[in-house]
């Protein structure tokens, strides 16, 4: 953590004081410390320019015009007032908590418009507001700070901070105001918004009807930023009560009749109210939250609103809730699961660990396919050749099944044998027509193969060849036999003359 020595010649050495002094003309009703710490808001507030979406020049500029004086003086037990942009410090602050509570007081300075008359701040318009303003700008400041101080801020539990509500603990980083700042946390995430950047809406004149239009925009919440409103300046106004030690009226059954920071809207409120309206508050933003985001999202990030709530009930329903999602979600995969086709993997096909399914080799692939067409040839081939297969002779049945083995088909006489049934074409079952013939001068019907005929007219080139010799007209084989044949017959006749 940085001393103040080590600050200040920080802020010397950059000239922002200077550049502060002479906006403001270096007016002598201002103190040198408050030159340092104006020029310490605006450096800190420039290194969360980013996060904010906010532009420290353009605060700077509007410093003279909306801080008029800053005195310090005797508070009675308060730290900092600011009333008509003019700020007043409790005289006996040490150091670290005139910076923190003067950075309250002057946000809330930067913060105030005059609109019809009516002194608006931040999320204040006149009527409801004060609540989230205040929670807007104790987190502000104390954001602030940490950047000046050079520490980050930690959150952490505190028990009894929430007056009149012993059984609250809020889970804030704040040192004052924490219910207020917890609530406008548990809003930022029920929107799915950067808490940073619901804070720089109070420094724009319309940064709370941008508000309420992102706050109504979420599913269920239509028409419901006003009610939230009101709600929140009620428990406002009973806390401020308990501040200026209405608490024993406030315990009593009967509530009283309380009149809000505007000084004209009245209502009914005590202790029970008080807690009651606290609990609606938080169900509600809880709720919002569920409804607006995705069920993965919430059981990744539940934990981020159940620890803003700030009663073991609230939490334990908000639970409760969660659970209800986490076994809803199974029960639609279950059935997802269940309902979808599985997908069978063909042989050889795998998946690696990226899901990427992977081919077999080539070599291994092959005989698949080869499998696949034999198996999804048409009915009507395989029938045809099983039909074929049927109309074989036995003799040809028998050449079949010595063709298959190798030691039979080695002998000359089997080959030859085999050769001679398979060379046979079957009888064709198709293409039959009959002709008339005349035999003996008597006409007779013959059938006649059509297939065979057209087979055999074309291997004799419809005729041709058998007007050749004889010797032509055989095969090479039967040639063979024959020229054999006569070579012996001649050589039996020249062993005959020489006899």
């Amino acid at each position: 953590m940085k001393t103040k020595e080590q600050r200040y010649n920080e802020l010397y050495s950059s000239g922002l004081v200077n550049s502060v002094k002479k906006m403001f003309a270096n007016r002598n009703d201002i103190s040198e410390d408050y030159y340092v710490l104006m020029a310490d808001y605006i450096d800190s507030m420039n290194e969360l320019k980013d996060q904010m979406l906010i532009n420290p020049t353009e605060i700077a500029r509007k410093m003279p015009e909306l801080v008029k004086s800053i005195q310090e003086t005797n508070l009675a037990g308060i730290y900092g007032r600011t009333d008509d942009n003019r700020i007043q410090m409790e005289q006996s602050l040490s150091y670290d908590d005139k910076k923190l509570y003067f950075f309250h007081e002057l946000t809330h300075a930067l913060q105030t418009s005059h609109e019809n008359g009516i002194e608006q701040c931040g999320f204040y318009n006149g009527h409801d507001g004060m609540f989230l303003t205040e929670g807007a700008t104790q987190y502000t400041a104390e954001m602030l700070y940490n950047v000046s101080n050079g520490v980050s801020m930690q959150h952490r539990q505190q028990p009894r901070t929430v007056r009149g509500a012993s059984d609250r603990t809020p889970n804030s980083p704040l040192s004052e105001y924490q219910y207020n700042g917890d609530i406008l946390e548990l809003m930022a995430k029920s929107m799915d918004l950067p808490l940073p950047q619901i804070l720089s809406l109070a420094y724009k004149k319309d940064g709370r009807e941008t508000l309420k239009e992102i706050y109504e925009s979420m599913d269920g919440n239509q028409g419901k930023f006003d009610g939230l409103m009101n709600n929140l300046e009620q428990i406002y106004s009973i806390d401020n009560l308990l501040i200026h030690g209405y608490g024993q009226q406030l315990q009593s059954q009967t509530p009283l009749n309380i009149t809000m920071q505007d000084r004209t809207t009245r209502f009914q409120g005590n202790l029970n109210i008080y807690r009651e309206l606290m609990n609606k508050t938080e169900r509600e933003l809880a709720a919002t939250y569920l409804k607006n985001h995705d069920t993965q999202y919430i059981l990744q990030n539940y934990s981020e609103i159940a620890s803003l709530l700030t009663t073991p009930e609230l939490r334990n329903n908000f639970l409760t809730a969660v659970n209800e999602l986490s076994q809803e979600l199974y029960r639609r995969n279950r059935e997802q699961t269940q309902i979808s086709p599985s997908v069978e993997i063909p042989k050889g096909y795998s998946i690696n660990e990226f899901g990427e399914i992977i081919r077999p080799a080539k070599d291994e692939r092959q005989p698949q396919v080869k499998k696949h067409k034999e198996e999804t040839k048409p009915l009507h081939s395989q029938t045809m050749i099983q039909h074929s297969e049927n109309k074989l002779s036995i003799k040809q049945k028998i050449a079949q099944f010595l063709q298959k083995n190798n030691l039979f088909m080695n002998m000359s006489f089997v080959e030859k044998f085999v050769h001679k049934q398979l060379e046979l074409l079957p009888e064709s079952i198709q293409n039959l027509r009959e002709v008339a013939v005349d035999s003996n001068k008597n006409k007779e019907t013959k059938t006649i193969n059509k297939t065979r005929e057209d087979f055999i007219n074309q291997l004799t080139n419809f005729g041709a060849y058998r007007n050749l010799p004889s010797i032509q007209r055989m095969s090479d084989s039967q040639r063979l036999e024959e020229m054999r044949r006569r070579r012996e017959e001649h050589t039996q006749e020249n062993d005959d003359l020489e006899r």
